[in-house]
C-alpha cells in the first residue's frame, strides 16, 4: 500500500470515529429534548386550556348577571338604556356559551349544554317581559321575571356553571400534578441523559485518541523503519562497504526507494571492483620504479591474511576494497596486534576523512588520485631503510 493511501486510510478513519461520535450524541441530545418537546408543552398546553374555560365560565356568569339586572331594571323602570344593554349583551353571552361547548371534553359540554338550555329558556322569558313592558304591561312582565318556570332555569343555568367549576377545580390539580410530575421527571430524565451521553463521549473520545494513536504509530514505524534502515545502509556505503543491501519488500515508496538504493549500491560495487586492481597495477609500478617489493592483495579479507602471515615494512590500505573495507581490515590488524605502519589509500578528501582513518588504527593516509611526490614523502617518513620489502 502506497504512503498516500495509509495516510488517505488513517484520515478516513478518523472522520469515520468523529462522524460517529457527532451521531451518538445528536441522538442523545434528540432523547433530552423529547421531554422538553413533548411532555412539558402537551402539559402546559392542558393547563391552558382549563384556564381559558375557567375564563369563559367567569364570563358567562357575569354576562347572565348583567342580563337579569338590565331586564329587571327596564321592567320596573322603562329606561331605554337597560333594554339597549340587554340587547348589546345577549349575543355575547350566546357566543361565549357556545365556545365553552366547543372547547371543552365530553363531561365540559353537558355542563355547558345545560347551561345553553337554560339561557335560550331565560333569553326568551326575559324578551317576552321586555315586549310586555314595551306595550306597558309592566304587571305581566314582572310576573314573567317573578315566575316560577324562570327561577328554574335559573337555577339549572346556576347549577351547571358550578358543576363545571367544581369539576374544573378538580382538573386543574389534577393538571397542575401532572405538569409538576412531568416536570420532575423530565428533569431526572434529562440529567440522566446527560450524564449518559458525557460517559458515552469520554468513551467514544478515548477509543478514538487510542485508535488514533494506534494508526499513527503503525502508520510512522512503516516510514520511519524503513528509512532508518536506508540511513544506516547509507553510512554503511559511505564507509566503503559496497556489499551493504536493504531488507524491505514493502510496495510503497520507501520500497522503491530500497530498490533504487539496492542497484545504486550493487553499481558502485561493481565500479570499484573494476577500479581497484587498476589502482593497485597503478601503485605497483610506481613501487617498483623506486625498488621496492610489492604484494598485491585482491580485497579486503586476503589483505588480512597476508598482513598476518608474512611480515611486511609498510602497508598501503585501500579503504575501498570488496567483501571487507580498509576501516575494517586495519582495525582487525591492530586487534591481532600488528604494529607495521599502514598508510590509507582513500579516494575522499575530504575534512574529517583523516580522523576516520587515524581512529581505524591507520598511521598516515593519502587521497586518490596519487600524486608521485607526496608517495615518496609517505615513503621517506615510514621506510627507515630503503629496499626493503614493500607491501
Amino acid at each position: 500500500m502506497r504512503i498516500s493511501q495509509k495516510l488517505i486510510l488513517a484520515f478516513s478513519l478518523v472522520v469515520l470515529l468523529v462522524a460517529a461520535v457527532g451521531a451518538v450524541c445528536l441522538h442523545q441530545l434528540h432523547k433530552v429534548a423529547i421531554p422538553l418537546d413533548k411532555d412539558i408543552p402537551e402539559t402546559a398546553r392542558a393547563i391552558g386550556e382549563t384556564s381559558h374555560l375557567d375564563g369563559l365560565a367567569q364570563l358567562i356568569r357575569y354576562y347572565d348577571e348583567v342580563l337579569t339586572q338590565s331586564a329587571r331594571n327596564y321592567v320596573f323602570t322603562q329606561d331605554k338604556k337597560w333594554e339597549r344593554r340587554y340587547r348589546d349583551v345577549e349575543p355575547k353571552l350566546d357566543e361565549t356559551i357556545k365556545e365553552a361547548v366547543a372547547r371543552g371534553d365530553e363531561k365540559d359540554r353537558e355542563f355547558f349544554s345545560s347551561v345553553d338550555k337554560a339561557n335560550l329558556a331565560l333569553v326568551e322569558m326575559e324578551y317576552e317581559a321586555i315586549e310586555l313592558a314595551n306595550d306597558e304591561q309592566a304587571e305581566k312582565a314582572i310576573k314573567i321575571l317573578e315566575s316560577h318556570e324562570y327561577w328554574n332555569q335559573k337555577r339549572v343555568y346556576e347549577q351547571g356553571l358550578r358543576d363545571y367549576v367544581h369539576r374544573k377545580g378538580a382538573r386543574y390539580d389534577e393538571a397542575l400534578e401532572a405538569s409538576t410530575c412531568q416536570i420532575e421527571l423530565a428533569n431526572s430524565q434529562t440529567r440522566n441523559l446527560i450524564r449518559t451521553s458525557t460517559l458515552m463521549f469520554l468513551i467514544f473520545v478515548i477509543i478514538a485518541l487510542t485508535l488514533s494513536m494506534v494508526v499513527g504509530l503503525a502508520i510512522f514505524k512503516s516510514i520511519s523503519r524503513p528509512l532508518t534502515a536506508l540511513k544506516a545502509a547509507a553510512a554503511k556505503v559511505g564507509t566503503g562497504k559496497l556489499g551493504t543491501r536493504i531488507e524491505i519488500s514493502s510496495n510503497d515508496e520507501i520500497g522503491d526507494l530500497a530498490l533504487s538504493f539496492n542497484r545504486m549500491a550493487e553499481g558502485l560495487e561493481n565500479t570499484t571492483t573494476s577500479v581497484v586492481p587498476t589502482n593497485q597495477v597503478l601503485i605497483k609500478l610506481l613501487l617498483q620504479q623506486m625498488g621496492l617489493e610489492v604484494t598485491i592483495a585482491a580485497d579486503g579479507n586476503e589483505t588480512v591474511q597476508e598482513a598476518l602471515a608474512r611480515e611486511f615494512d609498510l602497508i598501503f590500505m585501500d579503504i575501498q576494497m570488496p567483501h571487507m573495507n580498509g576501516y575494517e581490515a586495519t582495525r582487525v590488524l591492530r586487534s591481532k596486534g600488528l604494529t607495521t605502519p599502514i598508510v590509507a589509500l582513500t579516494a575522499h578528501a575530504m575534512k574529517g576523512d583523516d580522523e576516520k582513518c587515524f581512529e581505524a588504527g591507520c598511521d598516515d593516509y593519502l587521497a586518490k588520485p596519487l600524486d608521485r611526490r607526496q608517495l615518496l614523502e609517505k615513503l621517506r617518513k615510514h621506510l627507515p631503510v630503503v629496499n626493503r620489502t614493500v607491501g
